[in-house]
């Protein structure tokens, strides 16, 4: 008989019993529904008496504790307060939507969030306590954010106060998701625990704004008004000498401004300091000597030309006071608010060299020293010291939020009671997959013998695949074609010739046929299930398989769509992605950058939240105002009389107010968009007829008093209801600002553009000239960007720069290293007995598997350096024992202080090892969860913990 045995590596997959891997999530839906018992209820955190008289057993109290300390209450109010999200994002300040159906609607359901927020509080009022002694309700911050929520709320009811204030409190309503949301609080608890040192910042930025802010507007006021204009004698009067009688002065000069020297700062000639002669008729300014030049400020030609396109023609031009023409004119420092403005703009790097041009033309050339030290002070050092104090410290509280994220998921941390259904149910706890159980679903490395000539055949044709994919050529191969796969997709332009077209065409349908042998080699060589193991493997195969589909419309007939087979193309880009494979530096930087999205999903779910909110606040404060009608002078928005807001637009059209003289006609309106014409309409409009026949009826009698005659009898009329009727004329549409807060897509929108710090300024400017509220538009930018930037943005970098130290810490070289200065010092029983167990084989591989750590499976036991790597790892799994031992199971009459103590030592000798990077953050995080004195099983089965 023919026999054959496989040279490839075999990997065995067991098969996986669904039914016991969800079975704990059964136990925590049955835990959901049901009360925890009284004992575990009462046996946390509640003060003696509530409201003075009742005592914790008391049949009022009792009832409401249990029922605020369930856990399905949590989850139905944090249902309740996403429906209010809802609502909210729903809402508008969009004129008359308060009438409308929706708008009704939703004024009726904030009725009743308000009336379940109230008996919330209530509940918990009762349960806990009003303020009077420790855990009572108003003794947690969290809880004191949502009194003030639910006052606000009582408050917006009684239409007391000012009543957008009072409405904008509602943008803190989804700050309650935070206390429903354990990761999400802690992540928040932990940024709270690094705001003493951000205070300090905090302190040492109110010095600079303080100190800067008072010298820059002693140096700046006034100073940036001045702008080059022409002299005009229009107005202006000659007045003979006393003492020259040939001689006019010329007075009541004026000077006008183009449009080509609005925007250039000036500091002289001053037209004040200018004195005017009339010579043969001719205006001549007296002689007088300037010195100019760029050192000194920018000087207007005051030199006449003759050139007639020239600025200076036909007079010259003088600084004159001409106002600043910036956005709203607010570039000045002609206060210390709008110099704070000008500063924070130097510390977020946004136009602040516009700012620097403008003393320089209006004072001197050397006002640049010190522009640049404030935005060295204020953007490379305050800004990036904030950074720092947040990395320095919320890293620290960091693992432990990491920590309580894990255990969110961890159904064991939310039922005590059915932990001990499991601890005391031997059927259940037999019906559970156990630690030793789960080690047995680790694949196992077999070696297989065939037989047969079929099989030996096939067989030999897979390891003949598995060579080649093996093989260093082939990789190479891989990567040349990877490479020239991008090159030929960046041959690429608008207008492209037909031939060009066909070669790259051509080219990629090549590409994408050896990307389909190469997927095919790997399948067969490795096995379906080894080759969908690898996460790269599976995005290699949906990569292919887009390209797949891309050729095959390329090739279709009939098929020309444009859009589809762009869709398509765009995805061959993702083949260089797979260059991350080969190039293990940067295949490590991704894994980094991958492990991130997943740390900061919370930080994101935080992110989305403040954005909510701040574009919450801005619908209540600029929601349908960032409008005006700048081309018509004297034209408003208005809905006119007679018409309704469903008759209008959302954004008032633009009107100017006519007359009754010119009613029903047009007339001359510079500016119109219809041909500087407007036609001027009588409203309400369903009067025109009665208007049109008062009118006729008047001109009939003019017409024959006129004339002498008797007035017919006729209709008297009716001026009471023309006294009533109004005119205007539409000029046309409004010009609407972009950014705009007119809904919560926009606000967000427009929130993110702010936290990106795009433009915000100009922005910023504009919001303050159209809301004709300056201040309240800065404070708004302002505190956004502050928080945002500096504080919920910098936690992602945050975040980053810790996933990148562990980079370091775990690469293969720190670890050899590690691994070569340690191996000196590893002694102790255990270690002696581990190694001394690692040289029996059979034994080593179950010792191993138990470990739970995959990667050791592939390790090479005879291989010096590896045996010494796996050296390290039980000496790991020996300190995270014997930490779990502190942890879990402090020995009897010992205190917290002691099990804390004890647990830190363990954690520390843990910490002080840089081997085996999956056990130390294991022990890491089981460490932090003890010393915040929480007893859920953090410790989990994949950790190995016996």
């Amino acid at each position: 008989m023919i026999t054959y045995r496989v040279r490839r590596p075999i990997t065995a997959y067991p098969r996986v019993d669904w039914r016991k891997s969800l079975h704990p999530y059964w136990l925590f839906c049955v835990d959901c529904v049901t009360f925890p018992p009284w004992e575990i209820v009462r046996s946390v955190n509640l003060a003696p008496k509530a409201l003075l008289f009742l005592q914790v057993n008391s049949f009022i109290r009792k009832p409401c504790i249990r029922l605020v300390r369930w856990m399905f209450f949590d989850a139905l109010m944090l249902l309740v307060i996403l429906a209010n999200c809802v609502t909210l994002a729903m809402s508008s300040n969009q004129p008359g939507f308060s009438d409308s159906s929706t708008g009704q609607a939703i004024t009726r359901a904030n009725y009743a969030f308000i009336g379940i927020f109230m008996a919330e509080a209530g509940l918990k009022i009762v349960a806990y306590g009003f303020v009077f002694g420790k855990y009572t309700y108003l003794r947690d911050g969290w809880n004191i954010l949502d009194f003030i929520v639910v006052v606000m709320g009582v408050l917006e009811l009684t239409s007391l106060g000012n009543y957008t204030f009072i409405r904008s409190f509602r943008a803190l309503r989804p700050l309650r998701a935070i206390t429903k949301i354990a990761s999400l609080k802690i992540i928040v608890e932990s940024l709270f625990r690094s705001l003493p040192m951000l205070g300090d910042v905090m302190i040492l930025a109110m010095f600079y704004f303080s100190v800067f802010g008072i010298f820059c507007t002693e140096i700046f006021k006034g100073q940036l008004y001045g702008r080059c204009g022409a002299p005009a004698f229009d107005q202006a009067y000659s007045v003979y000498q006393e003492d020259q009688l040939s001689t006019q002065m010329i007075f009541n000069v004026s000077y006008t401004v183009s449009s080509t020297t609005a925007n250039q700062v000036c500091k002289g000639p001053l037209s004040s300091d200018q004195i005017w002669y009339n010579v043969s008729n001719t205006a001549v300014a007296a002689p007088f000597s300037y010195i100019g030049g760029l050192q000194w400020g920018y000087a207007c030609p005051y030199q006449p030309s003759s050139n007639p396109n020239d600025i200076n023609y036909p007079s010259g031009v003088f600084c004159t006071n001409y106002g600043n023409p910036d956005i709203g004119g607010y570039r000045n420092f002609d206060n210390i608010l709008i110099t704070w403005v000008q500063l924070y703009q130097h510390m977020t790097w946004q136009d602040w060299s516009y700012i620097m041009y403008a003393t320089q033309a209006a004072m001197s050339w050397w006002t640049w020293p010190l522009h640049i030290f404030l935005v060295i002070v204020g953007g490379l050092l305050l800004a990036n010291l904030a950074l720092a104090v947040i990395f320095l410290h919320f890293s620290k509280y960091y693992n432990e939020a990491k920590a309580y994220a894990v255990a969110s998921f961890d159904l064991s941390h939310y039922s005590r009671k059915s932990s001990q259904m499991l601890s005391n149910d031997p059927q259940v706890a037999h019906s559970l997959p156990s630690e030793d159980s789960k080690s047995v679903l680790a694949p196992r490395r077999t070696t297989l013998v065939v037989s047969g000539v079929l099989d030996v055949a096939w067989q030999w044709f897979r390891d003949l695949n598995y060579s080649v994919y093996v093989s260093s050529w082939f990789l190479h191969l891989t990567t040349f074609m990877i490479v020239g796969n991008a090159v030929v997709l960046a041959i690429l332009w608008y207008e492209m010739p037909q031939e060009w077209v066909t070669g790259t065409t051509n080219a990629n349908i090549a590409f994408s046929c050896y990307f389909v042998l190469e997927m095919l080699i790997k399948i067969i060589g490795m096995g379906p299930r080894q080759y969908a193991a690898d996460s790269f493997n599976i995005f290699d195969f949906f990569v292919t398989l887009l390209g797949v589909v891309d050729m095959s419309l390329t090739l279709a007939p009939g098929v020309s769509s444009p859009g589809t087979l762009s869709v398509f193309r765009t995805f061959r880009l993702l083949r260089v992605m797979r260059l991350a494979r080969s190039w293990e530096g940067l295949n490590r930087i991704i894994h980094v950058l991958l492990s991130s999205l997943v740390s900061v999903g919370w930080l994101t779910v935080l992110l989305f939240m403040y954005i909510f909110i701040t574009g919450l606040l801005g619908m209540a404060f600029f929601g349908f105002k960032l409008d005006s009608c700048p081309q018509v002078s004297n034209a408003v928005q208005i809905c006119p009389p007679g018409l309704t807001w469903m008759d209008c637009p959302p954004h008032f059209d633009c009107y100017v107010p006519c007359n009754s003289s010119i009613a029903l006609s047009w007339f001359s309106v510079p500016g119109s968009p219809y041909g500087n014409k407007a036609y001027c309409e009588v409203f309400p409009r369903d009067l025109v007829a009665n208007f049109m026949q008062q009118n006729s009826t008047l001109q009939i009698m003019s017409n024959t008093l006129q004339n002498g005659n008797v007035v017919p009898s006729s209709p008297v009329p009716n001026m009471t209801l023309l006294d009533q009727l109004q005119f205007w004329a539409q000029v046309g549409q409004p010009t609407t600002f972009m950014p705009n807060y007119d809904n919560i897509f926009q606000a967000m929108l427009s929130t993110f553009i702010i936290l990106t710090t795009d433009n915000w300024d100009s922005n910023m400017k504009t919001m303050m000239v159209l809301t004709q509220s300056p201040w309240l538009p800065a404070f708004y930018t302002i505190i956004t960007m502050t928080l945002g930037v500096f504080t919920v943005l910098n936690l992602f970098l945050a975040i980053l720069l810790n996933n990148l130290d562990e980079l370091v810490v775990l690469s293969p070289i720190n670890i050899k290293e590690a691994s070569a200065q340690d191996r000196d010092e590893v002694s102790g029983p255990h270690l002696l007995a581990g190694a001394a167990f690692l040289k029996q084989p059979d034994h080593s591989a179950e010792y191993l598997g138990n470990i739970a750590v995959p990667h050791v499976m592939d390790l090479d036991l005879s291989n010096h350096n590896q045996a010494s790597l796996v050296q390290e790892l039980l000496r790991e799994e020996m300190l995270i024992k014997s930490a779990a031992k502190v942890l879990h199971k402090p020995p009897s009459g010992s205190s917290n202080s002691q099990t804390s103590r004890s647990s830190e030592i363990a954690c520390k000798e843990v910490d002080g090892h840089v081997g085996a990077g999956r056990a130390c953050s294991t022990c890491r995080r089981a460490c932090s969860t003890g010393f915040s004195r929480q007893r859920a099983a953090c410790i989990k089965p994949g950790d190995s913990f016996k």
